[in-house]
């Protein structure tokens, strides 16, 4: 938002009146801000800001990666299980039937659904936390299984799902900056806000 900022307001929910972004309590009657109301400022911001809705956008296509890698290795894990009762298919494919492995697709499936539903109070800190686990899980996918896991449409898929995990960081850290812009000064800030504004 290069021009004016959009200035967007809530009701309270106990007293009905108007609560603004960054307030944890209401103004006029002190209750806490509770979750709806901040995603009620959320959404009144999103149907205001265009520029606010493709970050919010960004932020859950990131959040929704999250369970496309959950349900790759929960299929992985899936495959090698079967891979593993399998005597014929054992013999035609080399170290993937082994419990180490199922155990660890399984483990990855479990963090990024929690990263996923992390990410509806926290994207930030969920989405990167997210990212560096599935580096390395890659890093050491492609170690131990070589060209053949670096090879083909597996590279476009990796460059896809990284590109929409930084995207979604990034479009976190932004909306998170809006936010700020458009809370209230604090008391404290005040006469420095006044000072600076007499230069």
């Amino acid at each position: 938002m290069a021009g004016k900022l959009v200035q967007v307001t809530a009701p309270c929910g106990a007293c009905s009146a108007d609560v603004r972004f960054g307030e944890r309590r209401c103004v006029a009657c002190g209750a806490p801000v509770s979750r709806a109301v901040a995603q009620a400022l959320d959404r009144r911001l999103e149907a205001a800001d265009p520029a606010f809705r493709g970050m919010t956008n960004s932020v859950a296509s990131a959040a929704s990666v999250l369970l496309l890698i959950a349900l790759a290795h929960i299929g992985f894990a899936l495959f090698r299980y079967y891979v593993a009762h399998d005597p014929g298919m054992a013999a035609a494919v080399e170290g993937t039937s082994t419990r180490t492995a199922v155990l660890a697709d399984l483990i990855l499936a479990a963090a990024m659904v929690g990263c996923f539903l992390w990410a509806r109070r926290a994207p930030i800190v969920a989405l990167s936390v997210a990212m560096v686990a599935w580096l390395a899980i890659q890093s050491v996918a492609i170690t131990i299984g070589g060209i053949m896991v670096i090879s083909g449409w597996l590279i476009m898929i990796r460059i896809g799902i990284l590109v929409a995990l930084v995207r979604g960081i990034v479009a976190a850290v932004l909306a998170r900056r809006l936010r700020a812009r458009l809370a209230p000064p604090r008391p404290e800030t005040l006469p420095v806000a006044r000072a600076r504004a007499r230069r």
